[in-house]
C-alpha cells in the first residue's frame, strides 16, 4: 500500500477513536456551532467540586467551584429585624411602591412597649389592641389602636417625634365612622419621611378642619363620641403625596403606604 493512502488511512482512524472517545465521556455534551459543526464542551454539572453550597451559604453569581460559595450572615431573627430597620430607615423608590401586601413595621427594640410611655391623642387614654377578627383593622392589622377615652374628649393632633413643621390635614370623611387624616413630615437619619395619622370614631371634626388645613401641636381635631372609643393609626408614605385621593380608603390601601407601630414615632411622655 502506498505510504500516502496508509497515512491517510492512519489519521482518519485517530480522529474517529478521538471522536469516540469524547461522546463516552461523562459531563460532556455536543453543541452546535456556526456551520453546522458541533463541538463539546464541558458540562460543569459533571464536576464533584460544583455541588451545592453548604447549609448557611449561597452561590457567588456564576460559580466556578466550592469556592465561590459566600457564607450568608447568622440569625434569621438579625435579619428579619434588619428588614423592619430598613422599611423604618430608607427612604421608599417607586420600585417599593409595588412591593408585597401587608409591609408593616413592629415596634424597635429601643422603644418602649408601654404606651404609658407616649403622647397620645387624647387624655385620658387607655390602649387596646384592635377587634382580634380584622373587622376593622384591614391593611392596618395589628397597628390599627383602639383608644378609650372620656365621652366628648378633645382629640388633638400629636406632633410624631423629628416632626418638621405642622400636621397637614389630607383627608376627613367615613372610615372608621368619621375620621380625619393628617400627613406629617419626619426627619429620620436617612432623610425626610411623610406619615400618615389616621384618628377615626370622632363624633365631629374640630372647627375648620378641613383638607388642606395645618394644625399645631395640640390642633383639635375633633372630639369623641358618647361611648369614648377612638381609633388611632400610622402609616408611612411610600412617596410623594401630589394631591390627595377622593376616598380615604385609599390613602389606607398598600399603594399608598405601610402601617408601622405607633410607639415608633408618638413623642415620650415628659
Amino acid at each position: 500500500m502506498h505510504a500516502i493512502v496508509k497515512g491517510a488511512l492512519a489519521t482518519a482512524f485517530v480522529v474517529a477513536a478521538a471522536a469516540a472517545l469524547e461522546r463516552a465521556m461523562p459531563g460532556r455534551e455536543a453543541r452546535p456551532e456556526p456551520g453546522g459543526i458541533t463541538s463539546s464542551v464541558a458540562d460543569p454539572r459533571a464536576d464533584a467540586s460544583l455541588r451545592p453550597c453548604a447549609a448557611g451559604a449561597i452561590a457567588n453569581g456564576q460559580r466556578v467551584s466550592s469556592r465561590d460559595c459566600v457564607p450568608l450572615p447568622p440569625g434569621g431573627d438579625e435579619l428579619r429585624s434588619a428588614r423592619e430597620r430598613l422599611l423604618a430607615e430608607t427612604l421608599p423608590t417607586l420600585a417599593d411602591a409595588r412591593g408585597s401586601a401587608r409591609d408593616s413595621v413592629t415596634l424597635m427594640p429601643d422603644r418602649s412597649a408601654d404606651f404609658a410611655r407616649y403622647l397620645l391623642p387624647v387624655t385620658p387614654a387607655q390602649v387596646e389592641p384592635a377587634p382580634a377578627d380584622g373587622s376593622e383593622s384591614g391593611n392596618f392589622g395589628e397597628h390599627l389602636l383602639v383608644i378609650t377615652t372620656d365621652p366628648g374628649a378633645v382629640v388633638t393632633a400629636v406632633d410624631l417625634e423629628a416632626q418638621q413643621g405642622a400636621a397637614e390635614v389630607v383627608g376627613v370623611g367615613e372610615l372608621f365612622g368619621i375620621t380625619v387624616v393628617t400627613r406629617h413630615l419626619v426627619l429620620r437619619p436617612s432623610g425626610a419621611r411623610s406619615y400618615l395619622a389616621f384618628v377615626g370614631k370622632l363624633a365631629r371634626p374640630g372647627p375648620g378642619v378641613v383638607v388642606g388645613a395645618e394644625l399645631g401641636t395640640l390642633g383639635v381635631l375633633g372630639f369623641a363620641g358618647s361611648s369614648g372609643s377612638i381609633r388611632f393609626a400610622l402609616r408611612e408614605l411610600r412617596g410623594p403625596l401630589a394631591s390627595p385621593p377622593a376616598h380615604l380608603a385609599d390613602l389606607a390601601s398598600e399603594g399608598y403606604g405601610f402601617a408601622i407601630d405607633a410607639r415608633n414615632l408618638l413623642p415620650r411622655a415628659p
